[in-house]
């Protein structure tokens, strides 16, 4: 994955369609910090590569949910930004199945923290509310900037930012995603 800084923009590929346009992740545009989402089978190597990158460009990482509510406040409470930071929870499914209360404590973050310089990224088994607590909210505020949908066993179609994603229909090698770029389902290959 290629880390590219035009401008005032953090992104980096995380992918490439079959005619060549790059996938990109972007960690930071116009100011703000970034969420993200990668849901299905083979999402850890792929959220490992995203926390490699951002770490890369400067990104402080954290998976302590006390200490990114404890930024967020006061960084809101400051008005101070120094360097950014992120949440990046790789089997977030797990706990906000059992915790709810978890999962809306993410949501402030998610909602709040990308002003601040604090993203969220998470990784579910799947994209089913119950992976989310049943917060769609959290879901829609985790999609809404970076998406990867890996293969997912279950028949389930999901619509997502305009788009009906059907994950169990991608190849299980783990090599193929989709994502969802103005309400349009975009398939890719995982770099490398």
């Amino acid at each position: 994955m290629t880390v590219t800084t035009p401008g005032t923009d953090t992104r980096f590929a995380i992918g490439h369609t079959d005619t060549g346009q790059a996938i990109d992740w972007i960690a930071r545009s116009g100011g703000r910090a970034y969420n993200g989402l990668v849901t299905g089978d083979d999402r850890a190597a792929v959220l490992q590569a995203i926390a490699d990158n951002l770490g890369a460009v400067g990104v402080t990482i954290t998976t302590d949910l006390d200490t990114a509510e404890h930024l967020v406040t006061a960084r809101a409470l400051t008005g101070a930004t120094p360097g950014n930071f992120a949440l990046i929870w790789h089997d977030f499914h797990a706990t906000a199945r059992a915790e709810t209360r978890d999962a809306d404590r993410v949501e402030r973050i998610a909602r709040c923290g990308p002003a601040v310089g604090v993203s969220v990224v998470v990784g579910t088994r799947t994209l089913l509310p119950q992976d989310f607590g049943n917060n769609t909210v959290l879901r829609a505020l985790l999609h809404a900037d970076n998406l990867v949908v890996l293969h997912d066993p279950l028949p389930f179609e999901h619509a997502i930012a305009g788009a009906l994603l059907q994950p169990f229909a991608l190849p299980r090698d783990g090599g193929h995603a989709y994502t969802v770029q103005d309400g349009q389902q975009i398939p890719f290959r995982i770099a490398a």
